[in-house]
């Protein structure tokens, strides 16, 4: 969960990274709440799939 580069640690997951690539954006492009918006797509994501039978 930590992207580590040049020895500096930043709190961003892996999916958020690969997103990030996916759609050619640099990190720099983004503001805190499309972030945010990111994370919560992700943990959305992840909770509908654990409730689901």
């Amino acid at each position: 969960m930590v992207f580590a580069y040049s020895n500096y640690k930043l709190p961003f997951t892996c999916f958020l990274i690969d997103v990030l690539m996916f759609h050619q954006v640099h990190l720099s492009q983004m503001n805190p709440f499309g972030i945010a918006k990111v994370n919560h797509f992700q943990l959305s994501s992840l909770l509908l799939a654990r409730t689901r039978i």
